[in-house]
């Protein structure tokens, strides 16, 4: 533990203070030579020096800094598409069932999740025209969008999340967006 003592004097005042305190504390026991002894003489002035000098630090204004690690979780925000074209396969020359959205879903329930939350706060969100955030315990997602405004869903999150620290935004999507604004100034903002 350290102490800090932003009140503290000058170090040649600091001596002169010791001397004189050391010179009270041996004079007090001046008058005492006839009933008590040298060694309890010594003891007791040794002890009045040391009282009176922890008085002094006292007024020095000591700060004991005690200092308690937080661990500020900040926000991953996953953003789902779940615009009609998200219900297309995975990828039309493997020839697979998979659909989109069943990736996506894969991925916001998976390792990566459970991962991420281990250090941060994660929460879902599922946008096509307009974001809503996803209840963990809600069931799977449907891909019944009628439009994918990528800009308007990280307006939304950005307004949503406004009192929190976002630490990263992870945007789950065919990449057919089809909004009125520019993405990369709605992600720059």
């Amino acid at each position: 533990m350290t102490v800090h003592f932003p009140h503290l004097p000058n170090l040649w005042l600091l001596v002169a203070a010791s001397v004189l305190l050391a010179a009270i504390a041996i004079l007090s026991y001046r008058g005492t030579r006839d009933r008590i002894s040298p060694r309890a003489r010594r003891l007791l002035s040794t002890a009045r020096f040391a009282a009176l000098v922890l008085l002094v630090l006292c007024l020095c204004d000591p700060i004991f800094p005690q200092f308690q690690a937080r661990k500020a979780m900040g926000v991953v925000a996953l953003l789902v598409d779940t615009s009609g074209s998200m219900r297309l396969p995975v990828a039309e020359a493997q020839k697979t069932d998979v659909s989109r959205i069943a990736l996506a879903q894969e991925m916001t329930t998976g390792g990566l999740t459970e991962r991420l939350k281990r250090d941060f706060r994660v929460k879902t969100y599922a946008f096509g025209e307009d974001l809503r955030e996803q209840a963990e315990t809600a069931g799977p997602l449907e891909a019944t969008g009628k439009r994918t405004n990528v800009a308007r869903a990280l307006s939304q999150l950005s307004t949503g999340l406004a009192n929190e620290t976002v630490s990263a935004v992870f945007l789950l999507t065919d990449g057919g967006d089809n909004g009125v604004d520019d993405p990369l100034a709605a992600a720059a903002a």
